[in-house]
């Protein structure tokens, strides 16, 4: 890897110079497919007995795993416009005829450790009666906070180094499981370069926070092809420019009485 923060941002931002409006329609649709699906989700399940909790999540697994078929799409669509490839919307449902199967078993594994990472909080607060008075709800409330704050560290810690999966799958043909497999490889070394990267865009966030989240609609192309530029550099795409000739005063003179006597 030759680049850092800086030139995987500068190169993301020529990749998206005429392109933006289409990227950020392709964003739109994928995260608007998403809120349908959970919607029908709290629609179907309404209630909060115990059958009814069970179904929801249920549910909601089989409905993440084809939403990562979305999701995989849209990563080759950025993968195609930062290669300069042909691209059009059509690459969001690209994995649904070609070897979904393959998405379906990565995401299984990355759905199941986020699950299974929520697992302890969502029991906790099935299992745990709330009290009645304000203090036992806080101090209800303040332990299901720090399981919760537990289990998303612990998620992170385990699905970080898978975060490149979805760029493999869309740009080799290899199998879910090898595909885990090869962003663990490819993240080894390149974990700390990622976190930094990510919390680079912190302030962007808050910014966007002063237009009613309509900033996010820029920002997420922004991040999203940023992190393209990541995994081609990890790929060797990108690479360190050649530092300019440097000719001395001397090597210029000899230049000049050469050209004179030719």
């Amino acid at each position: 890897m030759y680049g850092d923060r800086k030139s995987w941002k500068f190169s993301a931002k020529g990749a998206l110079s005429g392109r933006w409006g289409t990227l950020i329609i392709a964003q739109v649709i994928v995260s608007a497919i998403n809120l349908v699906a959970g919607n029908l989700t709290t629609m179907l399940f309404p209630g909060y007995d115990g059958m009814s909790l069970i179904l929801s999540q249920v549910f909601s697994f089989l409905v993440s795993l084809v939403m990562c078929i979305f999701t995989a799409g849209l990563y080759y669509m950025y993968l195609n416009v930062a290669r300069g490839k042909e691209y059009s919307y059509k690459n969001l449902i690209y994995f649904f005829k070609n070897q979904p199967d393959k998405i379906i078993v990565a995401s299984f594994v990355m759905a199941a450790i986020a699950w299974l990472t929520s697992l302890p909080a969502g029991y906790y607060i099935y299992v745990t009666d709330p009290g009645t008075t304000l203090v036992q709800q806080m101090a209800v409330m303040q332990t299901y906070l720090m399981i919760s704050l537990g289990g998303i560290i612990l998620n992170m810690l385990l699905t970080i180094p898978l975060t490149l999966t979805y760029y493999i799958l869309a740009d080799e043909n290899v199998g879910g499981f090898e595909a885990l497999k090869r962003s663990m490889q490819f993240m080894r070394g390149n974990i700390g370069k990622y976190i930094l990267l990510q919390l680079s865009f912190l302030p962007w966030y808050f910014l966007s926070l002063f237009t009613m989240g309509i900033g996010m609609i820029f920002l997420m192309p922004y991040i999203q092809m940023t992190n393209t530029m990541f995994y081609r550099d990890i790929k060797g795409e990108l690479y360190r420019q050649d530092p300019p000739l440097v000719i001395t005063e001397r090597e210029e003179n000899v230049q000049d009485d050469y050209n004179s006597e030719a």
